[in-house]
C-alpha cells in the first residue's frame, strides 16, 4: 500500500495544472472595524481580475465581490499594482485602490501616496500567477492627490490581505473548464 502513494501524489501532482486554470482566490480586510471577504472575479467578467507582462515587471488587477456570483449591480473592491522580482522576493509599487460602496456617489480610492502592499508570493508560469501579500490603504471619496492622515475626515482606513490565482490578459481559459 505505502509504495502506491508516491504514485497517487505524483498523479495528483500532474493532474493539478488541468484544475488550476481558473481564476480563484480571496481578499479579506478590515474596513469601519469589521472584517469583510470579497471573492476574485476572474477574466470573463468584463470587470474582472487579469494580468499582464509588461517587459520584467507584471501589472496586476485584483477584482473582488462580496458575492461569489457578482451581478451587474455588484460593489467591487479593485487592487491595482506591478510586481517584479523571484517568487519569494517579490517587490511591488503604484498600488492604487478602488472600493465602490452601495448608495454612494463616488467610490472611495487610495493612490500610491497612500497604501502600502507587501507581496509574500509572486509566481508566473505560462498564462497563470499565483500572488499573495497584504495591503493597507487610506481611502477617501474620490481620492486624493496628497498624502492623507488615517484621522482624516472622510477618510477610511482598509487593511487586510489577499491570495488568489489569475489568468494573463487575453489568455482563452475556455479549454480548461471543460
Amino acid at each position: 500500500m505505502t509504495r502506491f502513494i508516491p504514485l497517487l501524489a505524483a498523479a495528483a501532482f500532474t493532474a493539478a495544472p488541468l484544475f488550476a486554470q481558473q481564476t480563484s482566490g480571496t481578499i479579506t480586510a478590515t474596513l469601519d472595524l469589521e472584517r469583510h471577504t470579497w471573492h476574485v472575479a476572474g477574466p470573463a467578467d468584463p470587470r474582472g481580475s487579469t494580468w499582464q507582462g509588461i517587459d520584467s515587471r507584471q501589472k496586476v488587477r485584483l477584482v473582488g465581490y462580496a458575492e461569489e456570483e457578482p451581478s451587474d449591480d455588484s460593489t467591487p473592491l479593485v487592487l491595482t499594482f506591478t510586481a517584479e522580482g523571484a517568487p519569494t522576493e517579490a517587490r511591488s509599487d503604484d498600488l492604487t485602490v478602488e472600493l465602490v460602496r452601495a448608495n454612494t456617489d463616488q467610490p472611495l480610492k487610495a493612490g500610491p501616496q497612500n497604501t502600502t502592499l507587501t507581496l509574500t508570493a509572486l509566481n508566473t508560469m505560462g498564462g497563470e500567477m499565483i500572488v499573495a501579500g497584504s495591503f493597507t490603504a487610506v481611502l477617501t471619496p474620490g481620492g486624493a492627490d496628497r498624502i492623507v492622515q488615517t484621522d482624516a475626515e472622510e477618510a477610511v482606513t482598509l487593511d487586510g490581505n489577499f491570495q488568489a490565482t489569475l489568468q494573463k490578459a487575453g489568455e482563452d481559459t475556455s479549454a480548461a473548464a471543460e
